[in-house]
């Protein structure tokens, strides 16, 4: 399916709770948006959102472990596997199919599910329902359907030095919200949820900020995602925060992951 079911938040708690269990993770990617030239590519310390796509950086960022971008994932997988990872996980790689794969983990957005059920361009999907009988796991996301994946709100950062406050900072106050990904209508309801008041600013997905697109913005606080977070880090904006969400994996995902490492 298309973007916006919460495929980053949910990488990011798989990873961690990898490292919980002593194991050695490390992701493959696109890179979609990234600029960089030569692939595969591990991201570092040194590189800029801009150049190594929004997702790989916010991955790296948030756990620390082995990124590696190439357009054929294969690629990226023998890299990371000269890196000591004993554990790969795919971002976004379903379709992958020159990947071997020994889990496959699919979500789907609660309350869009399948859409029209039709491919692209015509619909969402990018492979008919039927192919859903052959996954691992099917899970859900901003929904009560099971097994759910909760997508919890943690604290507002802000951008200018990165110090924190709590979901009490903005209730009761409007804010531009301002999300350039998949569903921007789950992050606008999430503020309306912690009793925000949204102006929603709504931009494409992966959309390359500039100063610009900010000048508008000067009436109330920009609140936006943390994907769209590691963008902005390097423009001039004064009271702009992002929003912190972990993801809460149920324990069938868990419990077939494990089963899959110990198999």
């Amino acid at each position: 399916m298309v973007g916006g079911t919460g495929k980053t938040p949910c990488t990011i708690a798989l990873i961690h709770y990898l490292k919980q269990k002593g194991y050695k993770p490390g992701v493959c990617s696109r890179g979609y948006g990234a600029s960089v030239q030569q692939f595969p590519y591990l991201v570092s310390d040194g590189d800029p959102a801009s150049s190594v796509g929004d997702e790989p950086y916010l991955m790296y960022a948030r756990t620390r472990v082995p990124v590696c971008l190439a357009p054929k994932r294969i690629d990226a997988v023998k890299t990371l596997e000269s890196c000591g990872v004993d554990v790969i996980i795919s971002d976004d790689g379903l379709q992958h199919y020159s990947m071997d794969r020994w889990c496959e983990i699919v979500l789907l957005d609660g309350a869009r599910l399948l859409g029209n059920r039709r491919l692209l361009p015509a619909g969402p999907l990018r492979e008919p329902p039927s192919r859903l009988r052959k996954a691992s796991v099917v899970a859900y996301t901003s929904s009560n359907i099971q097994p759910n994946i909760d997508l919890v709100p943690s604290e507002y950062h802000c951008l200018k030095d990165n110090s924190c406050v709590s979901l009490e900072h903005f209730v009761g106050k409007t804010v531009y919200a301002v999300a350039g990904i998949g569903n921007p209508q789950r992050f606008f309801k999430t503020l309306q949820l912690l009793s925000v008041t949204v102006i929603p600013c709504e931009f494409p997905d992966h959309h390359p900020f500039t100063q610009q697109d900010f000048e508008r913005f000067s009436e109330h606080p920009i609140v936006m995602t943390e994907k769209d977070a590691v963008k902005c880090q390097s423009l001039s904006l004064e009271n702009a925060w992002y929003l912190s969400v972990d993801a809460r994996l149920p324990e069938i995902l868990l419990d077939k992951v494990n089963e899959v490492l110990h198999g």
